[in-house]
């Protein structure tokens, strides 16, 4: 079974009427662009779509676009996505901000066109996963655990921070995926106190404190799995785990729909604080408790702890502790309101 990629592109068109954008521009120029792949199933790059309520229309150098009203060559793309426009007669153009091709704003500023950023608009359906979707979200999290648990049993003693990140990778590979959703981030005691922190030659010694944070795609789907690891003594450290498993599984335990990510935020907050470790939160380090995931492991454009939790939604549950240049401690896992 295929996705239902016509579908989705006329939930878009819908949505387009709702809006002040007469025409959104987005799509890959340098990588693959997932709202392109949302609402195409094109992967080359470059690819652009184009789509107003009553339009649509891609650049690509695949086939099997018979659902778009129009299918053009790369070949002086830019040149023809202009003279579409003014076909077209639009001048309300919004363009996917956190895409590369938003760098076409530029050039549409330039030619008189009103640009406005449409990121969210185009990335909203994105939030609400069907069953399928549902299916390679759970089997993504599945393999991602089964990764780290390979490295884990493969020992992290006296192995660097690659090279443990290096048998994650490895481990993906062997079950037929790629530990791609994001690099994988491996960070041995004060390294850990960064929270997005890149794997290094640091060796972890047998009672260190190790962070693993990582995440595999299933058909393009991502996993993110974050476990800390630590057999040592210190007292601090113990009691930093057992605080951030608390909050994060009294967080997991009122995520249902209708409630808002704030108020998950909140909770998770209030067991880290009960534990001493308020002024040392995820908060404090300009981080979220969760996050959207899909088809990228930050999904949908939306801000997480803005939004009302709602049946179909997938996201993570991610409380930490950071103590810089001293050690970090969080623990993540995916969850999906069915």
């Amino acid at each position: 079974m295929v996705f239902d990629f016509a579908l989705r592109l006329k939930k878009l068109q819908r949505k387009l009427r709702k809006t002040r954008v007469d025409c959104a521009v987005f799509g890959g120029l340098e990588k693959t662009d997932s709202n392109a792949y949302y609402y195409s199933g094109g992967l080359s790059v470059p690819n652009l779509l184009v789509v107003t309520p009553d339009y649509a229309a891609i650049f690509s150098s695949e086939r099997g676009f018979d659902f778009f009203d129009g299918v053009f060559p790369l070949k002086d793309f830019r040149k023809n996505l202009f003279a579409l426009l003014k076909k077209l007669k639009t001048r309300r153009i919004g363009v996917d901000e956190h895409s590369d091709s938003s760098r076409l704003a530029f050039r549409l500023m330039q030619k008189k066109y009103a640009v406005k950023p449409a990121g969210e608009i185009i990335g909203e359906l994105r939030l609400f996963k069907d069953g399928r979707e549902m299916r390679l979200l759970a089997q993504a999290q599945k393999t991602t655990k089964e990764c780290v648990a390979f490295a884990q049993a493969k020992g992290f003693t006296g192995k660097t921070e690659n090279q443990i990140a290096g048998l994650i990778e490895f481990a993906a590979r062997e079950k037929g995926v790629a530990a791609d959703a994001f690099p994988p981030i491996v960070a041995c005691n004060e390294n850990a106190s960064i929270p997005h922190w890149t794997p290094s030659l640091k060796k972890a010694g047998k009672n260190d404190l190790l962070l693993v944070d990582a995440g595999v795609r299933c058909e393009r789907y991502c996993g993110d799995f974050t476990r800390t690891f630590y057999e040592g003594s210190d007292a601090e450290i113990r009691d930093a785990i057992v605080a951030v498993e608390e909050a994060k599984k009294a967080a997991e335990k009122k995520a249902k729909p209708g409630v808002t990510g704030k108020a998950l935020s909140a909770l998770a907050l209030l067991v880290l604080k009960e534990y001493g470790f308020e002024k040392n939160s995820f908060r404090e380090a300009g981080l979220s408790l969760g996050h959207f995931i899909g088809l990228d492991a930050h999904d949908g454009a939306k801000r997480w702890n803005d939004a009302k939790l709602k049946s179909g939604m997938a996201f993570t549950i991610e409380p930490g502790i950071y103590f810089p240049r001293k050690f970090g401690v969080r623990f993540e896992d995916v969850v999906l309101l069915k």
